[in-house]
């Protein structure tokens, strides 16, 4: 993966089978990776899979296949993912999530690119759209010794 960090193509594209395998290596496949320590509030909830084939028939892989995600893809390459979720579809209150996997691709702008094409997709896929909210976590990044 480090070879993606010399380019700033950055696509949002439906997750498919293949990205599922490469999602669970650098995301699933490991006790307690990087990304994890900032994936709030869902701390607990992470889960390491065994293999590509039980991580692909998981509810998480079925969340990922779901239209409330795309898989962020950098240089052919799949690296992460964002997410919409209603929190009131009656008030028309969104929120978004993004998460990229390999810790080696932060701080590189991919994430600001995708997230820049993920609300323009909203926008332009949701009518009458009153709120799209995002939580950041920045205590822990900078309690992590990166601010």
């Amino acid at each position: 993966m480090e070879s993606l960090k010399q380019t700033t193509e950055v696509q949002l594209v439906p997750f498919t089978k293949s990205f599922l395998e490469t999602i669970w290596l650098i995301g699933f496949s490991t006790e307690k990776p990087a990304w994890t320590k900032f994936n709030a509030p869902y701390f607990n909830d992470y889960r390491k899979f065994d293999d590509a084939k039980s991580f692909g028939e998981s509810p998480i892989a079925d969340f990922l296949m779901s239209e409330d995600c795309r898989c962020i893809v950098v240089g052919g390459q799949p690296v992460g993912m964002v997410s919409k979720s209603w929190v009131d579809e009656a008030t028309r209150w969104l929120e978004i999530g993004i998460v990229i996997y390999d810790d080696q691709l932060w701080s590189q702008g991919i994430a600001t690119t995708a997230l820049t094409k993920w609300v323009d997709a909203i926008f332009h896929e949701t009518d009458a759209l009153e709120h799209i909210g995002m939580t950041t976590w920045k205590w822990k990044w900078c309690n992590d010794g990166r601010c």
